[in-house]
């Protein structure tokens, strides 16, 4: 197969851009800078164009971390530039790889997900392998600072006793994440290739061990089926089997219901200021007490000004909510039309596809909203992208409302 030019610059541009959103190895300020640059250069040389909605957006996020530097007297140019190159790099990939990016995107997971199994299913057979790779070969990479046995390419992750798929990214849950994205934007493309590659999906997304991933695949799966089958006594005989499946998985598999009440009863339990555990109940709650005072225009991205509670305590400024942490750190307008964005890029997506039906669009919105329980994507800059998808896959929609950039 040829691969001309351009096909090669946009595979090359959007696979660099998923790996400074998750792998420890391109986790640097240098490639940040060096790939925003890179961008820049290409949208300008395709004489792509800015969409008035937008830029009001970003002019809004700029006048947000204005009042934040107004309300906390501080700013920091490099946590707050950091943000604005981040959120228009998710923009200028977007605009550049066009109505490619969701296809591309897919492909490119799918074949980290087959290199990760290549790799999970053998250490998982054979731990003698696992063991090898983790003395002799894993310190070759120490320089990376992975917070696992990382060989770039793969993360070997043991947790809670079991060996976890975390594919390069820097934990499973991570991982789960953007295959979750892959799985349900490709769930509605037809075709057999297709339905290949989300079985490898799914398949991967079992291998992670995430509690939260088989949550969101089942919850996914349910209401799309469900709004799928219009007999009335097969809905409700289907709703039936799906509770008592839910109900036997939680109370038999220990890392769904037993993990699931563990976390709830120390967050119960345990004051937000009196433990460093790091579980995600906790984290919430540390989250809503760092937001108060704060709502409409959070605290911002920077230690000095992010965290109120225990502002010295390293391990008690880890937050593990997606959702939440970004809240804090954007302030509730932000929050509220990053969300918005998100369900219309999401129900733009699918009328491209032909699917006119909300709930299926529901459906991925409360997907992707799930992932944002266990990870703080929005660090990064792959789930920034997704709120821009509107631009380019409602482009006669967006035409009256562009400027052409010259």
């Amino acid at each position: 197969m040829i691969i001309n030019k351009r096909t090669f610059t946009d595979y090359s541009i959007l696979t660099l851009f998923i790996a400074m959103s998750g792998v420890p190895a391109f986790k640097s300020k240098l490639l940040t800078v060096l790939e925003f640059s890179v961008l820049v250069l290409i949208f300008i040389l395709r004489r792509k164009s800015f969409d008035v909605r937008f830029l009001f957006f970003f002019i809004l996020i700029i006048g947000i971390t204005l009042l934040q530097a107004l309300e906390f007297q501080f700013f920091s140019l490099v946590t707050n530039f950091g943000l604005l190159i981040m959120v228009l790099s998710a923009y200028l990939i977007v605009k550049i790889l066009d109505d490619k990016f969701i296809l591309y995107y897919i492909n490119i997971l799918y074949y980290i997900a087959i290199v990760s199994l290549v790799f999970f299913i053998p250490f998982t057979l054979f731990p003698s392998i696992a063991s090898f790779f983790t003395h002799s070969i894993t310190p070759l990479f120490d320089r990376l600072h992975s917070p696992h046995d990382s060989f770039i390419f793969y993360n070997i992750t043991y947790k809670e006793g079991y060996l976890k798929n975390s594919g390069p990214f820097w934990e499973p849950g991570a991982y789960t994440g953007y295959l979750i994205i892959a799985y349900v934007f490709n769930f509605f493309r037809e075709s057999v290739k297709m339905t290949k590659k989300n079985i490898v999906f799914l398949l991967t997304i079992f291998t992670t061990i995430s509690t939260t991933a088989y949550m969101t695949i089942f919850i996914f799966l349910f209401l799309i089926y469900y709004e799928k089958f219009k007999n009335i006594v097969f809905k409700a005989s289907m709703t039936t089997v799906v509770i008592l499946i839910g109900i036997y998985a939680y109370n038999s598999f220990d890392f769904l219901g037993e993990k699931i009440e563990r976390q709830i009863k120390f967050a119960q339990t345990m004051g937000i200021q009196k433990s460093n555990d790091t579980q995600r109940f906790l984290s919430i709650l540390r989250d809503m007490e760092d937001l108060k005072g704060h709502e409409l225009i959070g605290r911002g991205g920077h230690d000095k000004t992010r965290y109120d509670l225990a502002p010295t305590d390293k391990l008690l400024q880890i937050r593990t909510v997606g959702i939440t942490d970004v809240l804090v750190r954007v302030g509730i307008i932000v929050f509220i039309i990053m969300f918005y964005f998100l369900y219309r890029s999401i129900c733009i997506y699918l009328l491209s596809m032909q699917e006119k039906n909300k709930i299926y669009c529901i459906a991925i919105f409360l997907s992707i909203i799930f992932t944002l329980i266990s990870e703080t994507y929005f660090l990064y800059p792959m789930y920034w992208s997704l709120l821009f998808l509107q631009f380019i896959y409602g482009e006669k929609e967006n035409e009256k409302s562009r400027i052409v950039y010259v």
